[in-house]
């Protein structure tokens, strides 16, 4: 397949005051991590979708960069899955399943 599983045209983080320096390495890792993820279990159709939007996360002080943006990437496609299923609500379930994948660092 010559088609990226996933494009992501704009990233929208909201981190706390002392990870802004930080951010654009965040996103890009996320983004990594969501590749990662969905070249290892892709989705099963295409969709274009204009927003997708995932809860707060609670992290842990000091937190590494790559574990918060693992983090971050398993509520992002858990709410792809959760789409995926005609489930429009957050998946609890779903996110924790995300999370407890390994994260590739």
């Amino acid at each position: 397949m010559s088609e990226s599983p996933l494009q992501i045209d704009h990233l929208t983080l909201r981190l706390p005051a002392g990870y802004r320096a930080r951010g654009p390495a965040i996103a890009r890792r996320i983004a990594d991590q969501i590749a990662a993820t969905l070249t290892e279990d892709p989705l099963s159709h295409a969709a274009r979708l204009e927003r997708v939007s995932i809860p707060a996360l609670m992290v842990r002080t000091r937190v590494s960069d790559p574990v918060l943006a693992c983090q971050i990437a398993a509520a992002i496609v858990g709410q792809l899955r959760a789409h995926e299923r005609g489930d429009s609500r957050t998946s609890e379930t779903t996110t924790e399943r995300q999370g407890s994948r390994k994260c590739s660092t």
